[in-house]
């Protein structure tokens, strides 16, 4: 069976890998390679691994362009792999080849459809799965050709919980790969009763509400860290990227919330709304993205007074309009 793979980040890498260790007859491999890859979490070029296995590659930045479509053409390929792409593949791409495409997503599909499942799993705490399944015009819709779980541990992070899922990734395809290399594709519909989904997370869903208890804002650290942008906070004029955390129920002096009540290990434990948040790595930045050396102390304040700063703004506002005035009067 003739099979090609699209692809753009670590678990489109990992697949592949499995697809050459299993001696799959690979006749292409289409990479996304954005002007930027800035924004792409988890970015891997599948290029050098193609090369040096001597398979055909090609460089794309809108998968359903006519240029990747006919190059799909020409490669005859029968059984289309289309992994960790934020791009919807459309309904002539999809009949192209001979067996279909296969998608793949990290819960246990019918359940958790939708986007950014890595970051969901981590803030619910949910077990997840490898799950390879035929790729339809809906979204995480169509028949499962594979499926191995994994837990999700109250320590895991997104960090954490990707490597298990790359784990899960080989054990899945150990399984499935022998049979499909067989000219076998057995697929079993999902249960519909049993869907639900989840919806878009962008990075400003990162910033950190002191308010909340202490074990919700600690699952909001580990959902955003490495390979996301971080959950964020604020103190002074400088941005406070929060990559490390754990909460703790009691143990430490009762403060105002949002400050640094004390220090464990050297680590600023911080107030919250109920319990506390110890910040084990953290890094600051400037208003220009700059990393700048901020030391968290007792005593310091992280988020904004909102009224405080309201304030400030109506004020500053108000001198410079002052300001101007006073210089169209000068002209």
């Amino acid at each position: 069976m003739k099979i090609g793979l699209i692809g753009s980040v670590g678990s489109s890498l990992r697949i592949l890998e499995n697809l050459l260790a299993h001696g799959m007859e690979l006749v292409a491999v289409w990479g996304y390679e954005p002007a930027s890859v800035r924004n792409v979490s988890g970015y891997r070029s599948l290029s050098e691994i193609s090369a040096h296995n001597g398979i055909p590659y090609h460089a794309f930045e809108k998968v359903n362009g006519t240029e990747v479509k006919e190059q799909i053409r020409r490669s005859r390929v029968e059984l289309l792999f289309v992994v960790g792409l934020s791009q919807l593949v459309d309904g002539e791409l999809l009949s192209i080849p001979r067996y279909g495409c296969v998608g793949f997503h990290p819960t246990r599909l019918p359940q958790g459809r939708g986007r950014a499942p890595l970051a969901w799993l981590v803030l619910e705490r949910k077990g997840g799965a490898a799950t390879f399944f035929r790729l339809t015009e809906e979204a995480d819709n169509g028949d499962i050709y594979a499926q191995e779980p994994f837990e999700v541990d109250g320590d895991d992070d997104a960090e954490s919980v990707g490597e298990k899922i790359f784990r899960t990734i080989d054990v899945a395809l150990d399984r499935w790969l022998p049979e499909l290399k067989q000219g076998i594709l057995r697929g079993t519909p999902q249960d519909e009763c049993e869907a639900c989904a989840y919806g878009r997370r962008a990075p400003l869903d990162g910033c950190v509400d002191w308010g909340e208890p202490a074990y919700k804002i600690d699952r909001q650290v580990k959902a955003a860290t490495h390979p996301y942008p971080g959950a964020f906070t604020f103190q002074g004029d400088f941005k406070v990227v929060l990559w490390k955390t754990h909460s703790h129920e009691a143990g430490f002096p009762k403060g105002v919330v949002g400050r640094v009540v004390a220090c464990k290990a050297g680590h600023p434990v911080v107030q919250t709304g109920e319990g506390y948040v110890e910040i084990v790595d953290y890094e600051a930045f400037d208003m220009d993205d700059k990393i700048v050396d901020l030391k968290l102390v007792v005593g310091s304040r992280l988020g904004y007074y909102d009224q405080y700063e309201i304030f400030k703004l109506r004020n500053e506002i108000k001198r410079i309009k002052q300001q101007i005035e006073t210089l169209n009067g000068k002209q």
